[in-house]
This record gives structure tokens, C-alpha cells and sequence, in this order.
């Protein structure tokens, strides 16, 4: 309980799952918690019939190209630069995107420790979920940006609503729109629909250092945001406002749509 700021209860959901390259491992019930699947190396994965292969043109009805505003440009370039240079900080200098105690509203964050840097970036738009029919048009400043982040040694994960039986399909609007050109980088997916995010980002969280979150909306960040009645009494999270959170254009969007960042709730 957030001591009287949110209207209820955050929930905590166990069940949800880590889908690592090529791999969609179903969970094992372990106290409680799901086992995760083996993490992804930058040049190595296990692999499933199926999946997309980075060598051929997926069929994801991706438009590389889109427009991109000076916001946008703009926003990209703050979640790179700072997550650049918290990458390159010694070990256990570097500072976490998670919040230890989320209804503390403290903005205290999580120990990172000795784990490997990483980030996280939402793909579904606000109130809604990543559409893998439409054609859609990738964010290309974001694509360069994350081709440096890997450079050293980040790993990217994607995290969707969408449930791990759309994994083939949702790797292949990554790779078609040049967003994980390779097919390696990590995928968070649910399972079932009673599953949420916050569980997926906990768990990422404890095998990686999450240096920062991208997401079009401040629940990308901690689900805290949903429940508050009154925003004012999150003002000791400001801090981690363009220091770890980043609100910042999709993706991916259906090729109608805008790409500019949007307002936060």
C-alpha cells in the first residue's frame, strides 16, 4: 500500500516470462516465481523452428523509413546518451531504472551489483498493445541509437502485452524494421493475460543492471503510476525523469499514426 496514494493495492502477478532470441521457454513454477530462459548473448542464442532469420526479408509488413521530429530525434538521443554513459561506469557504480520499493515513493532505486548492463523499451502504445497485422513504420533514430548501445555490450530487451505465442511475429517487426537487425536481443512476453509488466521487469531486473526504460507513458516504468490518486505525492521520483525513465516515441507504429513522443499521463 502506498499509504493512502493509490486507489489500491499494486498487484503482484507471478507467471510472467523471459523469452531470450529464438526461445519461448514455458515457465517452471518455483515458489512462486517463473524460471526465466537462458539470457542472450550478442552473438549467440538458442533457436526454434520457426523463428526469423535475419539473413532473409521477414514477411512483417514493416516501412523502415519514417519522419522523424526534432522532439523525437531529440528524446532518442537522451535515453542513448545517458545509458551510454552509465554503461561505461566501473562495475557496480552504474545506477538502476528499478525502483527497490515502489510503494515506498521514495525514488530510491534498485542494487544493481555485478550484473551486466541492459534496457528496457516498451512497445505498446499507451492503453493499448503492439499491433502485429497493420503495417508499421519503425523509429530509425532509435535503431542507430540502440546499434551503439550494443556496441557496448547492452543487452536490449523488448517488452509487449502481447503473449509469447506472437513471439515469431512480434521478432519479426523488430528485424524487418532494422530495430534488432540480428534477431538477438531479448524478448519479455506473457504467458497468459493475467500476467502484467511489472513482474517481467522485476525479473529482468535481477539477472541485468537496467540502466534505463523506454516507454511512451510513466506506466512503462513502474505500474505505481496506474494506482496513484494524486501524481503530486510521486514527486520524489522526478529524479529518475531523463536519468533513467525516458518518455519517448514508439518503436513501431501503424504507418498512419505519428511518431512524435507523446505526453505522459
Amino acid at each position: 500500500m502506498l499509504q493512502g496514494c493509490l486507489a489500491a493495492a499494486i498487484p503482484v502477478v507471478a507467471g510472467s516470462v523471459l523469452a531470450s532470441r529464438d526461445v519461448i521457454q514455458e515457465g517452471q513454477e518455483n515458489s512462486g516465481d517463473l524460471a526465466l530462459a537462458p539470457s542472450v548473448t550478442p552473438n549467440s542464442g538458442p533457436e526454434i523452428a520457426g523463428d526469423a532469420d535475419a539473413s532473409r526479408a521477414p514477411q512483417a509488413n514493416v516501412v523502415p523509413k519514417a519522419t522523424q521530429s526534432p522532439a523525437s530525434l531529440a528524446a532518442i538521443s537522451n535515453f542513448a546518451s545517458y545509458t551510454a554513459r552509465q554503461a561505461s561506469l566501473g562495475q557496480g557504480e552504474a545506477q538502476s531504472a528499478l525502483l527497490k520499493n515502489p510503494g515506498a515513493l521514495d525514488g530510491v532505486r534498485a542494487n544493481c551489483g555485478d550484473t551486466p548492463s541492459a534496457v528496457l523499451i516498451d512497445l505498446d502504445p499507451d492503453g493499448g498493445i503492439l499491433p502485429i497485422d497493420n503495417e508499421m513504420v519503425s523509429n530509425q533514430a532509435l535503431s542507430s541509437a540502440l546499434d551503439r548501445l550494443r556496441s557496448q555490450g547492452v543487452t536490449i530487451g523488448w517488452i509487449s502485452g502481447r503473449l509469447t505465442i506472437d513471439a515469431e511475429s512480434v521478432r519479426e517487426k523488430l528485424i524487418a524494421g532494422g530495430l534488432d537487425p540480428l534477431g538477438q536481443d531479448t524478448l519479455l512476453l506473457m504467458q497468459s493475460f493475467d500476467q502484467n509488466k511489472q513482474q517481467r521487469r522485476r525479473e529482468f531486473g535481477r539477472d541485468y543492471c537496467v540502466l534505463a526504460i523506454s516507454g511512451d507513458t510513466l506506466s512503462d516504468f513502474d505500474e505505481l503510476f496506474v494506482y496513484l490518486k494524486n501524481q503530486d505525492s510521486a514527486l520524489r521520483l522526478n529524479p529518475l525523469r531523463d536519468a533513467g525513465w525516458f518518455i519517448t516515441p514508439l518503436p513501431l507504429n501503424p504507418s498512419q499514426a505519428p511518431t512524435g513522443p507523446r505526453n505522459s499521463k
